[in-house]
């Protein structure tokens, strides 16, 4: 009859420096405590992890990641692949066993991306399957990025544009009100000039007459 799988191990807690990594029967998950990304680009979230056990000839290492806690959904799995619907088309796991680190990048990131992230290992040794996570996992912080080309804006957002230059605020008159203004070129005297100029603009419509062309002679 198949044997049940073990109990996820727990790493031993993890004294001040690196010496405690290279202990007898140390194993664990690194990953960054905290990391930042901004609203709409991407971010990778670096892993790493070691063992003492000696692998067997076929070790299938699998990478899976949780999010939200530590029994967190899966949103993540190497083999067979799976990806949360959340995350469709947005996670790339760059890694390639038998490696023991890698980099699970999160693309175009959203602000329900912003929980705690736990990498979790699963392979194959001499002593049986051998699976365990990281404890603190990263808090991802999402942070609100700057308007994409193409993407809707809220209106509520929308500044008036005056130059290529945004400006905040509602723009300047662009002149005297209608009224004010034909009330002014009403009551403004006209210069000297303006009736000779109506003249000439009169006369330059007026058809010019044909004359009939004439040969003039001169005697010698």
């Amino acid at each position: 009859s198949p044997q049940p799988l073990p109990q996820p191990l727990t790493p031993p807690p993890q004294s001040q420096g690196t010496g405690s990594k290279n202990k007898i029967n140390a194993f664990g998950v690194n990953q960054p405590a905290h990391l930042s990304g901004v609203q709409g680009s991407s971010i990778e979230i670096p892993f790493s992890f070691y063992f003492p056990w000696e692998l067997a000839e076929d070790p299938q290492m699998r990478i899976l990641w949780r999010w939200k806690n530590y029994h967190g959904e899966f949103i993540y799995n190497s083999t067979p692949p799976f990806i949360h619907k959340h995350f469709k088309k947005r996670l790339i796991l760059n890694w390639t066993p038998p490696e023991t680190s890698g980099v699970l990048k999160i693309l175009n990131l959203k602000k329900k991306d912003q929980t705690v992230y736990f990498c979790r290992v699963l392979l194959n040794t001499r002593e049986g399957i051998k699976f365990w996570q990281s404890i603190n996992g990263t808090n991802l912080t999402i942070t609100p990025g700057e308007h994409i080309p193409g993407q809707a804006l809220d209106p509520d957002f929308l500044v008036p544009q005056i130059r290529g230059l945004l400006v905040p605020g509602t723009p300047p008159p662009l002149g005297p009100p209608l009224h004010q203004s034909l009330d002014t070129s009403l009551t403004s005297p006209c210069p000297s000039f303006f009736f000779p100029s109506l003249i000439s603009l009169f006369l330059s419509f007026l058809p010019i007459p044909h004359l009939p062309t004439q040969t003039l002679m001169f005697s010698p």
